[in-house]
């Protein structure tokens, strides 16, 4: 799916860009414990999941058999019986 590709190539740009906007909080031992970063961020990082999850989504089901609406229905009367 090459358009897929190319839009989390520039998501992952994006997020590299958005790099500078996000605060590690350290223990006293300067062990990272949370992060705290812009919402502009979290959102970023958020679409950028959700985009690559939808776009695995599509690529499993393009391999499927497709069928027609008719048949489609017919299947769909059958199971709901």
């Amino acid at each position: 799916m090459q358009h897929g590709n190319t839009r989390n190539k520039q998501g992952i740009i994006k997020l590299m860009n958005l790099n500078n906007k996000i605060k590690y909080i350290v223990d006293e031992n300067d062990k990272k414990v949370a992060v705290q970063m812009d919402i502009d961020v979290f959102e970023a990082i958020e679409n950028f999941i959700e985009d690559h999850g939808l776009e695995l989504a599509m690529d499993e089901v393009s391999q499927e058999e497709t069928i027609d609406f008719e048949e489609g229905l017919k299947i769909l009367k059958k199971s709901a019986s």
